[in-house]
């Protein structure tokens, strides 16, 4: 797997590409794209004005790289999330007094 970064104007783009064999890697995309799909990324379209959900065996591969894509995105916002709320704490844990280390009556 490869990761390219690139900047453009302010932009800033991550690229992610896997190579390898279709024999492989189809099996492996569609099992992804299942398993995001079926938990919680799946897509939706508008029916009659109404929103109907996409049933996997119904979605073209572009759904598919979509969905794997929605779900990508989710997790780095969630992991970049989780490591400020980490720093954030181990800086107030720095900060604070520890009262423990007072002695009763001073």
């Amino acid at each position: 797997m490869a990761v390219n970064v690139s900047k453009n104007s302010g932009d800033t783009t991550f690229t992610f590409e896997v190579t390898g064999l279709s024999t492989k890697l189809d099996p492996l995309l569609d099992s992804w794209a299942n398993y995001v799909w079926t938990h919680g990324f799946g897509l939706t379209e508008e029916v009659d004005d109404e929103t109907v959900a996409i049933e996997f065996e119904d979605a073209t591969n572009s759904q598919k790289m979509s969905a794997i894509n929605k779900r990508l995105k989710k997790l780095g916002r969630d992991e970049a999330n989780t490591m400020e709320a980490i720093k954030s704490k181990e800086a107030a844990d720095e900060d604070k007094v520890v009262y423990d280390e007072i002695e009763e009556g001073e």
